[in-house]
């Protein structure tokens, strides 16, 4: 008989440490893991979340860059301009009555037009909102304008052609504050000829 009732009290304690474990030990165990699977979905949420954010964050900031950069790029392209240099040669009617069949009036338009065209793709690596579309816009009508006048009275394009210099030097100014870029010796054709200094 004690031989049973140690097997009985043996197999009592067996049951007794299980239902100790089931009972006590069991519910530190699941809280446990309830507790660590949430730390680890919100932590897993959170770096997903913060790394979307990060490329967001960084995609902007690319965008912003390129867009000042094209609109930088323009600027200088404008400087190195010939037709749009200051006493760069070009003679009104009062000289040159045959203003309208002259080289330098053709290389002008031409020249216009080409402003024109960079206008139109540094317009279109524009951010959605961009406060450079009002500048750029106007600068294009400028250019318009210059081609209409230049065409409607050909004797006076070299005319047309300083108001155009002094706009798109108006608009330069603008974009180069919106922008903070440092643009004040890149005026529109003032680097179009060596200095004296050069």
């Amino acid at each position: 008989m004690d031989v049973c009732r140690g097997r009985i009290v043996e197999c009592s304690a067996k049951r007794l440490a299980a239902m100790y474990l089931r009972v006590v030990h069991y519910p530190q165990v699941m809280d446990a893991f309830w507790g660590n699977l949430i730390v680890t979905v919100i932590g897993t949420f959170l770096g997903a979340g913060g790394a979307v954010m990060a490329a967001f964050l960084l995609r902007i900031g690319e965008s912003r860059r390129n867009e000042i950069a094209a609109l930088a790029g323009l600027i200088a392209e404008l400087n190195l301009r010939r037709a749009l240099a200051p006493n760069s040669g070009i003679m009104d009617s009062a000289h040159n009555p045959r203003a309208s069949t002259t080289v330098d009036m053709e290389r002008a338009s031409h020249s216009v037009i080409d402003i024109r065209t960079r206008i139109s793709v540094v317009r279109g690596s524009l951010r959605t909102k961009s406060l450079a579309f009002s500048p750029l816009n106007d600068m294009t009508r400028s250019c318009n304008l210059y081609l209409e006048l230049s065409s409607a009275a050909p004797a006076r394009y070299a005319s047309a052609l300083e108001a155009l210099r002094d706009s798109l030097d108006n608009h330069v100014g603008t974009i180069a504050q919106a922008f903070r870029i440092d643009a004040s010796e890149l005026r529109p054709g003032l680097g179009a000829f060596p200095t004296r200094g050069d």
